[in-house]
């Protein structure tokens, strides 16, 4: 006989009564490690000073410093031991940046370091930017006294000695590019020419006097807007379709005066410089100057290129040259070289 005591409490409970299960404790999910954007205490004060804003905006003195501040850590990396370059890459460095940037431009108060180092790396994808910081930073190290005269022959550097030796070179560096600007302008472009004549020294290259003023055929302010009309839209149609907006095209001929041109374009048309394209007929040409619309004639090209071969000039100096040295010379009249362009 089975004793079903025990199982009986159990699996007590009547019809649609359900058994009670086993509770599982849920696991706590994992609390990810926030990364702190704010250094020190500056960078909080400089949150509160935004308002709200969530990007800030850096004016030119701001960049130039930021460059030139690139320009003396990239001298120290390549002067310092591998150990020493640590320094700069961490937000050591970018707080560094960030109290030089408050010490010479009183607007950059909202500045943190991290904007810092976004701002500058985002003005070194610019090409012309690497060029002229590759060009200071050659400059800067072929002066080998100034280096000199801050690392103290010294290679490995602690995070306190690296920093002191940035803030001890900023400033030379600065005086150094400083010193190399010549012809500054500090006075103002005076509004007429009697006040140029009075203010400069104004030289010219002949005495003669000239019957006529203006040889360009520009006499007042319509012919000027004209030309540069004209230079639009020459450099409208010769940029590439990939290149090429269509809502900068319409925002810069929105500035000129709507007759001037329809003029000019009426006039490029008559003189066949500027035609429609034959292809792609079903597109749009809402806009005057469109790439994918219009083109510059052959006919403008072909008055750039020249009406003779290329050989025919190496052709007349080898010929001028055996006439000097040959008495009798004999060329075919059916040649085609530059020979008979020398006889005659």
């Amino acid at each position: 006989m089975v004793d079903n005591r025990g199982r009986n409490k159990v699996v007590k409970g009547g019809k649609g009564s359900k058994r009670k299960s086993q509770e599982i404790k849920p696991k706590p999910p994992k609390i990810a490690k926030q990364i702190m954007k704010h250094v020190d205490a500056a960078d909080l004060q400089a949150m509160s000073n935004r308002r709200g804003k969530q990007r800030v905006n850096f004016s030119l003195d701001e960049d130039s410093i930021l460059l030139l501040c690139k320009v003396v850590a990239t001298v120290l990396l390549k002067k310092t031991s591998a150990s020493t370059r640590t320094t700069f890459g961490t937000a050591t460095h970018w707080s560094l940046v960030r109290d030089v940037l408050l010490r010479n431009c009183s607007k950059s108060c909202d500045k943190t370091s991290t904007a810092c180092s976004r701002r500058q790396r985002f003005i070194m994808k610019n090409k012309l930017t690497r060029i002229c910081h590759d060009l200071s930073v050659a400059e800067v190290l072929a002066d080998v006294d100034l280096v000199e005269k801050v690392l103290r022959g010294r290679v490995d550097l602690t995070d306190q000695e690296a920093s002191a030796c940035f803030m001890e070179l900023l400033p030379l560096v600065k005086l150094k590019f400083k010193g190399g600007v010549h012809g500054t302008m500090e006075g103002v472009i005076p509004d007429s020419v009697d006040e140029l004549n009075q203010s400069y020294a104004v030289q010219a290259f002949t005495t003669e006097p000239t019957d006529h003023d203006h040889e360009d055929g520009i006499t007042n302010k319509d012919d000027v807007l004209k030309c540069s009309i004209e230079n639009l839209i020459f450099a409208v149609l010769a940029s590439d379709e990939k290149h090429f907006n269509q809502y900068q095209t319409y925002k810069i001929f929105e500035d000129y005066p709507e007759p001037l041109v329809s003029q000019v374009s009426e006039l490029l048309k008559k003189r066949n410089i500027v035609s429609k394209k034959l292809e792609n007929p079903h597109r749009k040409r809402n806009l005057p100057f469109a790439v994918p619309s219009y083109h510059i004639t052959k006919l403008y090209w072909q008055s750039f290129r020249s009406q003779h071969f290329s050989q025919v000039f190496d052709d007349c100096i080898s010929s001028i040259n055996d006439l000097e040295t040959q008495s009798p010379v004999t060329y075919k009249l059916d040649v085609n070289s530059g020979s008979i362009v020398s006889m005659l």
